[in-house]
């Protein structure tokens, strides 16, 4: 077995059976994926960091800032989200919650393209 082939299964294992949490992703025309794209009989799922370690540039120390990112596997996505189009998220504010929280995409997609996953940089809805 490659490794890219390797990585792509320990991906399914890690996110899909270990880690992840159900998501619900929201396109720009607001369609919602709820499925995984590759088995329609389970639940979406990725992992929310929901803290960034950013350096300060002012003491060139590292900071820990809630910058939330989602980590999705592109296998499970019907549609990958595009840096130039509105994508918003529903995951649980807190591991094992059982009510959403919504988020939006704070910046661009960054790919992992060849090893098969995607981190979207998210930003939480604040109700007024």
């Amino acid at each position: 077995m490659s490794l890219l082939t390797r990585f792509k299964k320990d991906l399914v294992e890690i996110i899909d059976k270990d880690w992840g949490e159900p998501v619900i992703l929201i396109g720009p025309d607001g369609h919602k994926q709820t499925q995984t794209a590759d088995d329609e009989t389970k639940s979406l799922k990725g992992i929310l960091s929901r803290e960034s370690v950013n350096i300060d540039p002012g003491t060139g120390f590292e900071a820990v800032v809630p910058e939330p990112v989602l980590i999705l596997r592109l296998g499970s996505l019907t549609r990958v989200p595009k840096a130039s189009e509105k994508w918003s998220v529903q995951a649980p504010p807190t591991p094992g919650s059982e009510t959403l929280q919504s988020y939006t995409l704070s910046g661009p997609p960054e790919e992992g393209s060849t090893i098969g996953y995607i981190n979207l940089p998210l930003r939480k809805v604040v109700q007024i």
